[in-house]
């Protein structure tokens, strides 16, 4: 064999199997930013964190698509749009009623292995995926014009549902909108978090109203017990005035014997 095919045979042809395989792998790493990838690496981390995983809900699918839609219509990236409906409007529209919500925003990403990694780094956003209080996923993904500059938005929305809760959403408190990060004129890949309030505010609401009602279970029985002292005392007045009658009565009968 020729010095030519031997080189041929024992260096181009491995590195051409190399390179094939660096692509090969690369491609696979490199997922396409889909809601069913999107959602099978949140389940991912939060199996990593013997977290149970999320259940896609219809409705929170449509939450996250009506915020998509409404971004991607007054050109916005940010919790709040430019009209003030914050993130719980979306819950109420599609009548997902929550008691247990968050929403994470991405935008400008490639990959959803990049975009994960994002809101894997941010603590607002991996409280959102890894929150053990959520059961359920929403995800919508799109292309929207910010700022002259078309980027792919996704739309994460999480949710637990409780009857009990008040319909006004008062009890979520959508985060501030920062201003978007640019590098040259243009958006750079970023992401947004906004979660509900702290359970143990939660907890402060109903230990008020066990107290409101407790002070008036009180206020009753002390009032009973004054009820009932008075009417005690008018029996004892009138027994006595009997009493005293009854002597008064002897007396004037003894005066005229």
């Amino acid at each position: 064999m020729s010095k030519q095919a031997l080189k041929t045979k024992y260096i181009v042809h491995p590195i051409a199997v190399a390179v094939v395989f660096v692509f090969l792998t690369t491609q696979v790493q490199a997922s396409e930013i889909t809601s069913d990838n999107i959602i099978k690496y949140v389940n991912m981390a939060r199996s990593a964190q013997g977290t149970n995983e999320l259940v896609v809900n219809d409705k929170l699918n449509q939450v996250a698509q009506d915020k998509l839609n409404d971004m991607i219509a007054n050109k916005y990236f940010a919790h709040t749009s430019p009209a003030g409906i914050n993130p719980w409007y979306w819950f109420q529209k599609e009548d997902y009623n929550y008691h247990y919500a968050g929403e994470n925003l991405a935008i400008n990403f490639k990959t959803a292995e990049g975009e994960q990694a994002a809101w894997m780094a941010s603590p607002t956003h991996r409280k959102n995926i890894l929150e053990p209080n959520y059961q359920e996923i929403g995800v919508a993904v799109g292309t929207a014009e910010t700022d002259g500059q078309l980027s792919i938005v996704a739309v994460q929305e999480f949710g637990t549902t409780f009857a009990g809760v008040p319909a006004d959403g008062k009890k979520f408190a959508p985060l501030p909108n920062p201003e978007l990060i640019k590098d040259a004129g243009k958006t750079v890949p970023q992401v947004l978090s906004a979660k509900s309030v702290e359970p143990e505010q939660a907890s402060s609401f109903r230990m008020e109203i066990i107290n409101q009602g407790f002070l008036a279970a009180m206020m009753f029985i002390m009032l009973s017990l004054a009820f009932a002292a008075a009417a005690f005392l008018a029996i004892a007045l009138d027994k006595i005035w009997v009493i005293l009658e009854d002597k008064k009565t002897k007396k004037e009968a003894l005066s005229a014997a």
